[in-house]
């Protein structure tokens, strides 16, 4: 589907059901960069480490997704509504600033990138590991108790990123109506208190998910674990250090499978980098998924092709 139908195809539904067909379709593979202790620590862990989104390596990321929101506020809402639409909005990033505990992963669709040896991969010293994309999160957080881990799509097509922004802000619009009509009595913070449970989720989602079209490349899905619900830290953090900081992260589960229980990862394929030792690190590589429980020829290991020395 190219760019113009995928635009018209998330015009026809509510704000849920056009973010979650965003989503909906994942791939075979999605690759997690990492180096040798990372790839040791997940394989004989059986988590993932999701990483707070305030220590992630890109600052901007956030940034560039509050500027794309507050544009499409001011180009697409009427003046009436700008105001108070904007008290909303400072509510919800101010909130989102102070208490969001958001935990991300992130994978590529592609096993085998220059950009991502360089940034993630340890220069020499990095594998990408291909995990089963329908094991990774789940496709909403739940409805009680702690918040599951989700998987989305980043959104680089700035029109799709308009649109939907758009749909959020017209049907906050239309709950704002609804609930001067119904809830007279309310007073403005409770009414600020009720959409932020509506719409908030959405927020934090969209600043975690929508990234400058420069970086498409990519072609990035990630794993989201929401730490709060209700108002209440639910999960609560571990710490690393990483590069002179210490980094608040969490440990995320995979979704269950036949072959869990038994210890086997939903590990097809682990590249390794361009310029490591092949014969030494093959042969480590088949002695850890073989001591993990994997058998002969169950995870393909692949050396990188890319032409990229250090």
């Amino acid at each position: 589907m190219n760019k113009s139908a995928k635009t018209r195809s998330v015009r026809k539904a509510n704000l849920n059901e056009q973010w979650a067909t965003l989503h909906r379709k994942r791939p075979q593979l999605l690759f997690h960069y990492t180096n040798a202790q990372g790839l040791n620590g997940l394989m004989q862990s059986k988590h993932i480490w999701a990483t707070n989104s305030r220590f992630m390596n890109d600052p901007t990321e956030i940034a560039y997704a509050i500027d794309l929101i507050r544009a499409v506020m001011i180009a697409r809402t009427p003046n009436n509504k700008k105001d108070f639409l904007n008290k909303i909005l400072s509510q919800f990033l101010e909130e989102y600033d102070q208490n969001a505990k958001v935990y991300i992963a992130c994978f590529c669709m592609n096993g085998d990138l220059l950009s991502q040896w360089r940034g993630y991969g340890a220069i020499g010293g990095g594998y990408a590991i291909g995990f089963k994309a329908s094991q990774l999160g789940y496709p909403d957080v739940g409805w009680s108790g702690r918040p599951r881990p989700i998987l989305r799509k980043v959104i680089y097509d700035r029109k799709i990123q308009e649109h939907i922004i758009t749909t959020w802000l017209q049907e906050i619009s239309a709950s704002t109506r609804l609930s001067n009509r119904l809830r007279t009595t309310k007073t403005r913070d409770q009414l600020y208190a009720q959409l932020y449970g509506q719409y908030g989720y959405f927020l934090s989602e969209f600043l975690n998910c929508f990234k400058d079209p420069a970086y498409q490349e990519e072609q990035e899905w990630r794993i989201i674990q929401f730490g709060r619900r209700g108002g209440e830290e639910v999960v609560k953090p571990s710490f690393r250090v990483s590069g002179g900081c210490v980094i608040p992260f969490t440990e995320v589960e995979f979704k269950a499978s036949k072959n869990f229980a038994d210890g086997i990862l939903p590990i097809e394929l682990i590249c390794y980098g361009p310029t490591l030792s092949t014969h030494t690190t093959e042969r480590s590589l088949h002695l850890l998924s073989a001591a993990l429980g994997y058998q002969k020829g169950e995870l393909k290991i692949v050396r990188s092709t890319v032409p990229f020395t250090t």
